[in-house]
């Protein structure tokens, strides 16, 4: 494991092919498990980010019209999940999308 901070990728991956049991072993075992919860929260979270992002898509459609590619593009852009729920409340106040993209 601690290779890999000394050599690069290359180099490293070779040795790991030659040493069957590093499956077996629990630190190996701790990292790919750490990583699978790392990524699977990821995933949440961006699938979170998107749903928020076609709600307000599609609210926002029936109170400030149907929004142009800018629009989306610029929604798809927004990672910040608080954002786009501040942006959810904002909807009802605001009078175009520009002015609802304005929201921090």
């Amino acid at each position: 494991m601690l290779s890999g901070l000394q050599f690069p990728k290359s180099e490293t991956v070779g040795l790991f092919k030659e040493i069957v049991r590093i499956k077996e072993s629990t630190t190996y075992q701790y990292i790919i498990e750490q990583g699978m919860e790392e990524g699977k929260k990821k995933g949440i979270e961006e699938g979170q980010r998107q749903e928020a992002r076609k709600m307000l898509l599609l609210t926002g459609e029936g109170r400030l019209g149907k929004p142009g590619a800018s629009v989306a593009t610029a929604l798809d852009k927004i990672d910040d999940l608080d954002r786009l729920h501040r942006m959810s409340r904002r909807l009802w106040d605001v009078e175009s999308w520009k002015e609802l993209l304005k929201t921090q």
